[in-house]
């Protein structure tokens, strides 16, 4: 007997206006619209002038408004979709920003090539390592039941030079990962392949850091990180 694989387009919502209403409440500036999907509509089915994200992509997986600029760079170089995009592989992507920027760095599109691949996950996308060591630990992430929690944000929160990643055309990419040929900072690639990194929800003071939030609430002062009791 074969089993039934479900899709994308038949998993459905089951998130109510209060559960929306906290998501707003919790990580969406006030400007941004928001629409609650009903109980028969898939990630896919946002209505004209909105894209579905989903929920564990923030909670779980540090994803932030305005979302990340390399985020976007990634998913409109490979031509996906934001709405196929699994959010473990967001979280990976978010993970790999303040990696590169707590060593100082920028992140590129060479160096992420150069770590990851981007892999089909059935109907979903998402980011796996191009080489043999272990570069993310993701024991400590809690993902389960993710796929009926979304929510359709309004399309104006993405810039218009990276308004592709809306494209329906890219529900079902073809994935290539071709050779990256960029030159890569030999010290550097050692240096973030010494241990797999942990992933977690940062505090908010790491992802201010990290470029993925412009603001915090913690205080009218920049965070500060004090290592080996220097400041940084």
């Amino acid at each position: 007997m074969s089993v039934h694989r479900q899709t994308i387009s038949e998993t459905y919502s089951d998130q109510t206006t209060e559960m929306i209403a906290h998501f707003k409440k919790t990580f969406c500036p006030s400007e941004l619209q928001l629409r609650v999907p009903g109980p028969d509509a898939s990630i896919l089915s946002a209505p004209p002038g909105f894209v579905g994200l989903y929920v564990a992509a923030f909670t779980g997986g540090n994803l932030r408004f305005p979302l990340s600029t390399f985020l976007l760079r990634v998913l409109d170089y490979f031509k996906i979709h934001v709405s196929v995009m699994h959010p473990l592989g967001i979280t990976k992507i978010i993970s790999f920003v303040v990696i590169c920027r707590a060593y100082d760095i920028e992140p590129t599109l060479g160096l992420f090539r150069t770590f990851f691949n981007i892999s089909l996950c059935g109907d979903w996308v998402t980011v796996t390592e191009r080489l043999e060591r272990v570069f993310f630990n993701a024991e400590g992430l809690d993902m389960i039941e993710w796929r009926t929690g979304f929510v359709f944000v309004s399309k104006d929160i993405i810039p218009p030079k990276y308004m592709g990643v809306t494209d329906k055309e890219r529900v079902k990419p073809s994935i290539y990962n071709e050779y990256c040929a960029e030159a890569v900072d030999t010290a550097l690639f050692l240096q973030v392949m010494r241990k797999p990194f942990e992933l977690i929800p940062y505090p908010e003071p790491i992802l201010y850091l990290g470029g993925i939030t412009y603001s915090w609430e913690g205080s009218e002062d920049e965070p500060v990180i004090i290592f080996n009791n220097d400041g940084m």
